[in-house]
């Protein structure tokens, strides 16, 4: 399943995670940056994909949030965003049945650190009860997911998530 909006695309595979659960990847895309108006309608679309997959999403799934081609908005406008977030959270459903969380920050150091003090705003905001992993590129975030589905039975960072086998 892809659905495509305007500055972002995001894909599930039912049986692409590790230990053929789900597998959901956001990827911001465009060339210019996000606006609170952007992820309202992002949201909204999270929502609906929710809807529409809610059996296939509920037998667990990871998330890979590919901040990789992400055009960064300015500073000043990040309070707007994560409002929005907190307004307008993804559906309780797919907060529980998410297993794991990853984001694809890049190579930068720069990149780095900005999307990690913004995935800590929104993890606040949401009370996110996952710690994502980070990596640089989508390959290494699956890489990291399975292993840790390999080596632990189950995401041992998240609270109350029911076991991945592999």
């Amino acid at each position: 399943v892809e659905v495509n909006g305007e500055g972002y695309r995001i894909t599930f595979d039912a049986t692409g995670g590790p230990g053929g659960i789900g597998r959901v990847v956001v990827a911001p895309r465009g060339s210019t940056a996000p606006t609170s108006r952007d992820f309202s309608k992002f949201l909204y679309s999270v929502t609906a994909l929710a809807e529409d997959h809610k059996e296939d999403l509920g037998r667990g799934f990871v998330a890979i949030f590919d901040s990789s081609e992400l055009v960064f908005p300015s500073m000043l406008s990040i309070p707007q965003i994560i409002s929005v977030v907190r307004d307008q959270p993804p559906p309780a459903s797919l907060r529980a049945s998410t297993r794991a969380i990853a984001v694809v920050a890049g190579d930068s150091r720069w990149n780095q650190m900005i999307v990690a003090n913004v995935v800590d705003m929104i993890a606040a905001v949401t009370k996110l009860a996952l710690v994502p992993v980070f990596a640089s590129s989508q390959d290494a975030a699956d890489e990291m997911l399975r292993y840790e589905a390999s080596h632990t039975g189950n995401f041992a960072t998240s609270v109350g998530a029911s076991a991945i086998s592999n």
